[in-house]
């Protein structure tokens, strides 16, 4: 794959997902482009025939009415690889074949995604080991909002802006620490090591979870 075609796919899988600022989009006619060129690197490393007319016309009928389009498992599976593959800061990006891909973008309520989250900690550390993985959720399509999570890291500590200005905790959430708040989440007396909860945004609107106590 040369440099072009490594571009245009982590730039194409960034877009179909809505990687980034909320609510990113792109143009149709750059998606049809991106899309083409996605399922000719998808194909030809995966020996497999060209993308018939029928099926791209479907491809695009789609794109066309939803903004973008429901790949094939496989195709979930192996474009979240070679997009780690791709990642040239990434120093991990090695075992890009191990990648796990959880593909859970059937999910829709806010409990659900939620408890796929927990999951996801679970395999992904539970047994001592970090297994490199991936836990997908539906993008944005027709009149569906994309699933966003809006914490940096599933894993974090609160940070509180004290009146002289000074932050307790991790400076890096402030932001976060005060949306929460303001939806109801709180910690009396504040510490620095506060592990924030989960702030999930859905169809339904924006709803938080507390981790549940370790092995419960």
């Amino acid at each position: 794959m040369n440099t072009q075609e490594q571009k245009i796919l982590t730039t194409y899988w960034e877009r179909i997902y809505s990687v980034g600022e909320p609510g990113a989009t792109a143009s149709l006619e750059l998606l049809k482009e991106e899309t083409r060129a996605w399922q000719r690197i998808y194909r030809a490393e995966n020996s497999r025939p060209e993308i018939s007319a029928r099926c791209w016309l479907q491809i695009e009928d789609e794109l066309e009415r939803t903004g973008t389009y429901w790949q094939s498992a496989e195709e979930l599976e192996y474009g979240a690889k070679v997009a780690w593959r791709n990642s040239t800061r990434c120093i991990g990006r090695l075992h890009w074949q191990k990648l796990v891909v959880r593909d859970c973008r059937a999910l829709r309520l806010a409990e659900e995604i939620f408890s796929a989250l927990i999951e996801h900690v679970r395999l992904s550390t539970g047994t001592g080991k970090v297994v490199p993985m991936i836990t997908i959720f539906a993008p944005e399509h027709s009149d569906q909002r994309p699933v966003c999570i809006w914490n940096r890291q599933l894993i974090g500590y609160a940070g509180y802006r004290r009146s002289d200005g000074t932050i307790l905790g991790d400076p890096l959430n402030v932001p976060l620490t005060e949306v929460l708040r303001k939806l109801g989440w709180t910690r009396d007396p504040a510490g620095p090591f506060d592990l924030l909860p989960v702030l999930i945004e859905t169809s339904e609107g924006l709803r938080w979870f507390d981790w549940p106590v370790l092995g419960s």
